[in-house]
């Protein structure tokens, strides 16, 4: 093997590989040598990468971080002893968390980790992921900035609408509106309400037609 770090006083070297590995260390004073060997078994440590900066994710849905290396033993900074944790918020607004786990090999006592921060924020909703081919109604843009645009199905002639938040509070209306089959669009404006997630309920007499999800954000 070639002189490792030969000008140094204390030479080192550190293995970038696993495997077997038999280094061998030669000193020569220009009067007297002597040399010693080491063997080494370097056994790999188990991988974590959740990625470099943070992770913006909507605040309606849900990330699962993912530890990887099964069969391994985790500890989470949640208290968690499982591979994965499901993180999620209030669905508010902004809302940021930071969370690390150490991963160990059973077998060989390695150990590795990472750690990631994770935004909650309304810039990552794109689009309402969800099913409104039964709804009486369509709801445009969504998200946006409090202004609703709400066109109806042919056929409805006559629609209460209001609004609630996540807490199932009222905070709009509910207001009665005719004659939609000749004007089929209304709109209505939630600009005062905080940025965040919304429920706009339209009923008939009693029953209600449609339950839809809005987002506000400016």
């Amino acid at each position: 093997m070639a002189p490792v770090f030969p000008a140094l006083q204390n030479p080192w070297i550190s293995p970038n590989a696993t495997g077997n590995f038999t280094y061998t260390c030669l000193i020569d004073d220009e009067y007297n040598t002597a040399q010693g060997f080491v063997s080494l078994n370097v056994r790999p440590v188990p991988y974590v990468n959740f990625g470099s900066g943070d992770t913006l994710v909507c605040v309606y849905d849900t990330l699962v971080l993912d530890a990887g290396n099964p069969g391994a033993q985790y500890v989470w900074s949640n208290g968690s002893a499982e591979r994965t944790i499901s993180v999620t918020t209030t669905g508010i607004g902004f809302d940021m968390q930071t969370y690390s786990v150490t991963v160990t090999n059973p077998t060989t006592g390695c150990q590795s980790g990472d750690t990631v921060s994770i935004v909650f924020d309304f810039s990552a909703c794109n689009a309402i992921d969800e099913d409104n081919s039964g709804n009486s109604c369509l709801i445009y843009p969504n998200p946006g900035d409090g202004t609703l645009h709400l066109v109806f199905q042919r056929g409805v002639r006559e629609a209460i609408v209001s609004a609630s938040n996540l807490l199932g509070e009222n905070i709009w209306g509910p207001f009665e509106f005719k004659n939609l089959d000749v004007d089929g669009e209304v709109v209505i404006n939630l600009g005062k309400m905080p940025e965040g997630v919304y429920f706009i309920h339209i009923k008939n007499d009693n029953s209600v037609l449609s339950t839809s999800k809005y987002i506000l954000r400016r």
